[in-house]
């Protein structure tokens, strides 16, 4: 364990382009007017098909398994979300939800069924309604390579693997002598950026142990911060951080002893 505090081409460019070249090759081709109305009911036949949704009443089924990749090991009693899909400026969008939800079963497998309520395009499996967070009572956060697993049209979806991190345990005994600034924080983030658990503490003084959770096999950040009213806009906290990379450590135990919260070095936040 270590410690160290082109663009598309215009329509005009498609239709003196195709032309020249397909009529020296095809005679018998088109002219350019007619060659250029069929490209374009072609194209809008192609976007009428995307934007289809799937009709109200369709059975969607996914079967499959949550597993995480670094422990290589199935994970049950993880909570799986179904999000429906719908057509935006920047693309096919799943944030319609969630719609239903499963958990996998004690042998990391699971099953859904759902009636298709006739506004979705398509629909997606996540991890969980925020991937970019957790709390204190999750077990696991999303694997920030895989925050989604479309079913793309498909109304059956088999054998599908989804991934996901499992949380180890971090015990930590926190004293805090002397802190008149009556509330301290501590906040845990992983390098990823995909996990991320914050708790406070309250009073002149502090002896406490915690059973946090860290994301095991990456550099985890743990901060404690104090920040006084008089400090609130000024954009600087106290705060002392160690950063930890405790492998895959099941448990680890951690101190940290402050004084007094005036010790702590003044930061910009």
């Amino acid at each position: 364990m270590q410690s160290t505090s082109q663009p598309a081409p215009p329509i005009l460019t498609l239709w003196t382009r195709i032309p020249i070249f397909s009529r020296r090759i095809c005679p018998s081709l088109p002219s350019p007017p007619l060659m250029l109305l069929t490209v374009l009911l072609l194209m809008g036949a192609a976007c009428k098909k995307s934007s289809q949704t799937i009709a109200k009443g369709q059975l969607i089924q996914a079967d499959g398994s949550v597993v995480d990749p670094v422990k290589n090991k199935k994970l049950p009693n993880v909570k799986l979300y179904l999000f429906g899909a719908y057509n935006t400026y920047s693309g096919v969008d799943y944030i319609i939800g969630p719609l239903d939800s499963t958990l996998t079963d004690a042998a990391g497998n699971f099953s859904i069924r759902y009636l298709a309520e006739g506004l979705s395009l398509d629909y997606a499996l996540t991890l969980f309604n925020d991937a970019t967070s957790s709390y204190p009572s999750q077990s696991y956060v999303a694997d920030a390579g895989h925050l989604e697993y479309p079913f793309y049209l498909s109304h059956q979806v088999s054998g599908l693997t989804i991934s996901a991190r499992e949380l180890n345990y971090a015990r930590i005994h926190l004293q805090v002598s002397s802190n008149p600034y009556d509330t301290l924080h501590l906040r845990i983030t992983s390098e990823s950026g995909y996990f991320y658990l914050g708790y406070s503490f309250v009073g002149e003084s502090i002896d406490t142990v915690l059973l946090a959770r860290f994301l095991p096999d990456e550099a985890n950040a743990f901060q404690y911060i104090a920040q006084p009213a008089s400090l609130l806009d000024s954009g600087f906290v106290r705060q002392v951080t160690d950063v930890v990379n405790p492998g895959l450590s099941d448990t680890i135990t951690l101190d940290q002893t402050i004084l007094s919260v005036y010790d702590l070095p003044l930061t910009q936040n």
